[in-house]
C-alpha cells in the first residue's frame, strides 16, 4: 500500500516492494498518467 506524504512542498511515494521500502518523488514521473501506473503496480505487489 503507497501512502502519499507532503514533504518539502513534493509529494513521495512510500511503498514496499519486496520487503524493501522506498521514497519516489512523483515528480520522476512525466505525467499523471504513470504516477497512475506506479500505484496500480505497487497496489499488486502489496
Amino acid at each position: 500500500m503507497e501512502k502519499f506524504i507532503l514533504k518539502n512542498n513534493t509529494i513521495v511515494v512510500l511503498g514496499k516492494i519486496n520487503g524493501l521500502i522506498f521514497m519516489i518523488p512523483t515528480h520522476v514521473f512525466a505525467s499523471k498518467n504513470d504516477r497512475d501506473k506506479f500505484s496500480e503496480a505497487l497496489n499488486k505487489n502489496s
